[in-house]
């Protein structure tokens, strides 16, 4: 149902819907954080209001997280070549120079 148009006299009585207008692509639906009694909607503090933003954003951690983690492990590579003498030669040997 999501991106079909729905006009106004077809809502179901109570629900509301949030709108904000855009200075580039005219109206779009608000997920506000807070719930009308003044509650947070850990819903859409996390996710947006919708499931595709909370897969973007754990493809986006996980991508970071990969990241750091070859970071890290080349940087312990790094120090593991000049834990001793030997290990130093073997990875000049290894790497060239």
């Amino acid at each position: 149902m999501e991106g079909t148009i729905i006009k106004a006299e077809n809502l179901p009585i109570g629900e509301k819907i949030y709108l904000k207008k855009s200075s580039f692509f005219g109206w779009k639906v608000v997920n506000p954080i807070k719930n009308e009694d003044g509650s947070m909607n850990w819903f859409n503090f996390f996710v947006g209001g919708n499931w595709w933003n909370l897969i973007l954003v754990a493809i986006t951690v996980l991508i970071i997280l990969g990241v750091l983690y070859e970071y890290s492990s080349n940087i312990q590579h790094f120090l593991d070549c000049f834990s001793s003498p030997q290990q130093l030669e073997i990875c000049k040997n290894l790497y060239g120079g």
